[in-house]
C-alpha cells in the first residue's frame, strides 16, 4: 500500500498545472524516491513481484526527474579574466529575529548583490549596518510577508518596484552593469499556493512576469522565493515562457544538485522553493545553499561568470 501510494503521488505531480493539490504533490520527489527504495527492499524480501514492479516503476520515474540536476548544464566557456557576479537570495522570514545570522552569511559569502525576501522594518534596520558596503538599494519594506529588497555594491542603471498580477505584491526590476555590460535582475516572491485561489494568484504572477519578458533583455537573472519547487510543472512552464531563442533561462542548480531550501523546521520534507535563474549568457561556477539563518527557508547563493 505504501508503494502504491507513493506511485500515485509520483504520477499526480505530473498533473500539477491542473489544480493546486496536484501541483503540491510534485514537490517531494526526493522523499518519494527514498520511500520507494525502502519499499523495494521490503518487497524483495517478501517476494511480492507485482508490487515490486510497481515500486520499481515509481522509483524510475522519480529518478528520471532528479538525476538531471546532477548533470552540468551547457554554458559559455569560463574565461579566467571574465567578470564574476556573486549573489545571495534569502527569504529571511519577516518574524525572524536572528538578524546576526544573515550578517554572518553576508560576511562569509561576500556577495555583490543581496536579494532579501520578506523584508520588514526590523530587517531593514539591521541591513542599514552594511549600507556603506552595499550603498545601492531598492526596497519596498512591508510588515506582512511580501516586503522585498535588493542591496548592491554595483550601481543601478535603473531600478523600480513592479506589481505583477492582480494581488498587488511587489517585485523589483533592476539593471546593473557588470564590466560595462547591462544585466537585468528580477526579484520576486509569488503567493504560497496553500489553496486553489493562492495557487491561481501565484501562477498569474508567473504569467505576468513572462508576459514582460521582452523588457528584460538577454542577460537576465530572476531570483526569489517562487513557492514552487524544481519539480513543479507550473514552474517548468514559467521557465519555458521566459526562454527565447537568443537566451534560454535555466536554474543555477543545474549540475550542482537539488539544494533544498524549505521547510527548515521539518528537514525530512526539505524541497527547493528558492531559486536563482540565469540566461545562458552566464556560466555558473557555484550554486549552494547557505547556513540556517533562523528562517523557515535556507538562503541560496550563486557565483556567475558573464560570457559573450
Amino acid at each position: 500500500m505504501a508503494a502504491a501510494l507513493l506511485c500515485v503521488l509520483t504520477l499526480a505531480g505530473y498533473l500539477g498545472r491542473w489544480c493546486w493539490f496536484l501541483d503540491a504533490s510534485s514537490h517531494f520527489r526526493v522523499q518519494y524516491l527514498a520511500g520507494l527504495v525502502v519499499c523495494l527492499v521490503l518487497l524483495a524480501v517478501a517476494r511480492d513481484r507485482l508490487f515490486l514492479v510497481v515500486a520499481a516503476a515509481g522509483f524510475v520515474l522519480n529518478a528520471v526527474e532528479i538525476a538531471p540536476w546532477y548533470v552540468a548544464a551547457k554554458g559559455p566557456a569560463v574565461d579566467a579574466a571574465a567578470p564574476r557576479l556573486k549573489l545571495v537570495c534569502a527569504n529571511v522570514n519577516s518574524r525572524n529575529r536572528e538578524h546576526a545570522r544573515l550578517l554572518d552569511l553576508v560576511r562569509d559569502a561576500d556577495p555583490d548583490v543581496i536579494i532579501v525576501i520578506e523584508a520588514s522594518s526590523p530587517w531593514a534596520a539591521t541591513l542599514e549596518t552594511i549600507a556603506d558596503e552595499y550603498p545601492h538599494t531598492k526596497a519596498e519594506i512591508r510588515e506582512d510577508n511580501f516586503g522585498i529588497a535588493i542591496y548592491s555594491r554595483l550601481p543601478f542603471d535603473e531600478a523600480e518596484i513592479v506589481e505583477y498580477g492582480s494581488l498587488g505584491v511587489p517585485s523589483i526590476v533592476a539593471t546593473i552593469r557588470v564590466d560595462d555590460t547591462p544585466v537585468t535582475i528580477v526579484a520576486t516572491h509569488p503567493m504560497p499556493p496553500r489553496c486553489s485561489r493562492y495557487w491561481r494568484l501565484r501562477n498569474e504572477q508567473f504569467e505576468a512576469i513572462a508576459a514582460a519578458r521582452d523588457e528584460f533583455g538577454d542577460r537576465l537573472i530572476v531570483a526569489g522565493d517562487f513557492n514552487a519547487s524544481v519539480f513543479s510543472p507550473c514552474l517548468a512552464h514559467f521557465v519555458k515562457a521566459m526562454s527565447t531563442p537568443e537566451a534560454t533561462l535555466r536554474n543555477t542548480r543545474r549540475g550542482f544538485g537539488i539544494k533544498p531550501t524549505w521547510p527548515t523546521m521539518c528537514r525530512p520534507l526539505l524541497t527547493p522553493l528558492d531559486h536563482i535563474f540565469v540566461t545562458d549568457h552566464f556560466a555558473v561556477t557555484e550554486c549552494r545553499t547557505g547556513p540556517h539563518i533562523g528562517s523557515d527557508h535556507l538562503p541560496i547563493r550563486a557565483t556567475l561568470v558573464l560570457g559573450e
